[in-house]
């Protein structure tokens, strides 16, 4: 809320061109009254304004991960803890192939194919239920498989 008081404050002192939440957007005073433009849309109330750019914003992945980073600061999710990164072919067919519960049973032309094996897994401070995470990925660092197991 302190983003809309900001953004009516700027067009209060006569700002035609403000900034909301990190979007800029822009008032145009026309005979029949005022014109906001956000990019190329127009609007005709602040309030659809304000309500168009949240809905962005909320949609953003960069919204969505600053997000997430907060929730993970307050210990409302669990941050992964690193076990093992697994970078030789041997490691990651032997680590890679075993059947669950003790691995995550990836095929052997998923492994042959693989450049790193990556563990992950929750920790003891965390709050649920204990998961153990396997990702492949190849050359290029493109997940090429991935498998969450329950336990640890």
């Amino acid at each position: 809320m302190k983003a809309r008081a900001k953004a009516d404050l700027d067009l209060a002192n006569g700002d035609t061109d403000i900034d909301y939440r990190g979007v800029s957007f822009s008032v145009v005073d026309n005979d029949r009254g005022w014109i906001y433009y956000v990019g190329r849309q127009d609007f005709f109330s602040l309030e659809e304004v304000f309500n168009s750019i949240d809905a962005r914003l909320e949609a953003s992945p960069l919204d969505t991960f600053i997000k997430k980073v907060e929730r993970k600061k307050q210990g409302e999710i669990p941050v992964p803890y690193l076990i093992r990164e697994c970078k030789t072919p041997e490691a990651i067919r032997s680590e890679g192939g075993q059947q669950p519960p003790f691995g995550p049973g990836f095929s052997p032309d998923q492994t042959k194919i693989a450049a790193k094996l990556v563990v992950t897994g929750s920790s003891f401070s965390d709050t649920g239920d204990d998961w153990v995470s396997f990702e492949l990925f190849d050359a290029n660092g493109n997940k090429i498989a991935a498998r969450k197991i329950a336990g640890y």
